[in-house]
């Protein structure tokens, strides 16, 4: 059915659509707990979309990020730029896996600011800084809203 609206079913779990290194995770005991927030099963729900981005807003996913367009059309943003790959969304998490991630502090300092602006919880639970210190390199961005 899928195939006749000429999408590919994009299903959003740490199943599918992991690269490289992130695939090991995927297949390794208690792997999928570093691509998931910690407590959230992962669940596989196909959704008839072309990429990630599309499966956000397929699912009409609803958290305290906004609408599931908004959220949709920043991930796309991430696509394009960093290579990310949508693979686990919650009810109030969302996990990307990255190809491209920033390399110096100084890009990281300006996608920190699209983090925290995306997910402003994030200034309740690291300060400014050490957030993006940490994403020099990182390869797994996790988004949760309390």
């Amino acid at each position: 059915m899928l195939a006749s609206l000429g999408k590919s079913p994009v299903a959003v779990s740490v199943e599918i659509q992991l690269l490289g290194e992130h695939a090991a995770l995927a297949t390794t005991l208690g792997g999928t707990g570093q691509l998931t927030v910690e407590g959230d099963l992962p669940y596989l729900g196909p959704v008839p979309a072309a990429d990630g981005a599309g499966a956000i807003a397929a699912s009409g996913w609803l958290s305290r990020a906004g609408g599931a367009a908004q959220a949709s059309s920043v991930v796309r943003s991430w696509q394009h730029r960093f290579g990310a790959r949508l693979c686990s969304l919650g009810i109030d998490t969302l996990v990307v896996t990255v190809a491209w991630p920033p390399m110096t502090p100084q890009h990281a300092r300006r996608v920190a600011a699209e983090h925290f602006a995306f997910c402003n919880d994030l200034a309740d639970m690291v300060p400014f800084d050490e957030y993006a210190a940490e994403l020099v390199r990182a390869a797994v961005w996790g988004f949760w809203w309390d």
